[in-house]
């Protein structure tokens, strides 16, 4: 028997609703494949990838990953392979057309939350998350989220909370996420990448805002995973990020009853910067002197002044009975 030899390719396919493996075609069956390398981080379009000696047609919305283990070859059918070229390729591409979600579970499954990759600027994070996992904290992978939906066009803006309850925390007084404006809800809707989470009330999605109000009116908003279980990845050694490149792991990071606490004290003061400016709300005056305190340079505004500078004149009660924009302007 002549010997036989082939390149250990594995591809999935990852969105909300779980993980999939992917069927590749031998790569000369697709001659206008391009390689990942040759494609940014997300494409926005059906496209042909050749990976290794396999080749692949993306065409569902979501994260593909692709992993070379390297060239194995088989001299004996019944024996195992020898390697012989061991490699530790990995790649990943994100197909976005029209579902945004799809976009978030992608981007939240390349991160972890650490900080090896603290200092990269924006185009090296993209050119990571490619790669490997991006290790980086909330504000970082916030403002990938805010890059690319800005360059799709949609409108998006960084915010964040202050926690003004319990001992100081350096380590663990606030949060930062990111709303976009959904054009076909038409108001602005609150993501979590760092937790790979959003917010929802009756299975509304929620703003800031909305979310502020929930914690102050004692309702229960609920937490919508943007991938599935399992996907959340801390990465706060350090360790994860470099040694594993994208290779499939599962770490369960909180429980929803933690994970719901921490959301409570964390986005009780909802803040969002315009001109320059930082401007948040709270109804107990002495909270929100700790969180002026916390925020220099923040400016407090009553709950209905805040609302209409950041959610617009136009307004129309929310599922939770606040007021939202529907025109996505901001001022």
């Amino acid at each position: 028997m002549m010997p036989f030899e082939h390149d250990d390719i594995e591809a999935w396919h990852i969105d909300r609703q779980g993980l999939s493996a992917c069927e590749t075609a031998p790569a000369d069956a697709m001659p206008d494949a391009l390689a990942p390398g040759d494609l940014p981080l997300v494409v926005r379009e059906p496209t042909r990838v050749r990976f290794g000696d396999q080749a692949l047609l993306l065409d569902q919305q979501g994260l593909y990953m692709f992993h070379d283990r390297g060239r194995l070859r088989w001299s004996d059918p019944d024996a195992l392979p020898t390697v012989q070229q061991q490699r530790h390729n990995d790649a990943s591409v994100i197909l976005f057309q029209d579902d945004v979600n799809t976009l978030f579970a992608g981007l939240a499954t390349l991160h972890v939350h650490g900080w090896v990759h603290a200092d990269f600027d924006m185009e090296a994070r993209l050119a990571w998350m490619k790669r490997g996992l991006l290790s980086c904290t909330c504000g970082t992978i916030a403002q990938v989220g805010v890059h690319l939906l800005t360059s799709f066009g949609y409108g998006a803006r960084m915010v964040s909370g202050l926690r003004v309850r319990g001992p100081y925390d350096a380590r663990d007084n606030g949060h930062m996420l990111f709303e976009y404006f959904d054009p076909q809800l038409g108001r602005w809707v609150l993501v979590d990448l760092d937790t790979h989470s959003c917010f929802a009330w009756q299975g509304q999605p929620l703003s800031l805002g909305d979310v502020a109000d929930c914690i102050h009116r004692g309702q229960r908003f609920e937490i919508v995973p943007l991938t599935p279980p399992g996907f959340a990845i801390p990465d706060t050694t350090g360790y994860v990020a470099p040694q594993t490149g994208t290779t499939y792991m599962t770490f369960k990071l909180l429980s929803e009853p933690h994970l719901r606490q921490w959301f409570e004290l964390v986005l009780e003061v909802p803040v969002i910067e315009a001109d320059g400016r930082r401007w948040f709300w709270h109804p107990d005056d002495d909270l929100a002197q700790r969180a002026a305190s916390y925020a220099q340079g923040a400016e407090r505004l009553g709950r209905e002044q805040w609302l209409s500078r950041f959610y617009g004149d136009n307004l129309t009660a929310s599922a939770t009975g606040i007021t939202t924009d529907t025109t996505g302007n901001q001022s």
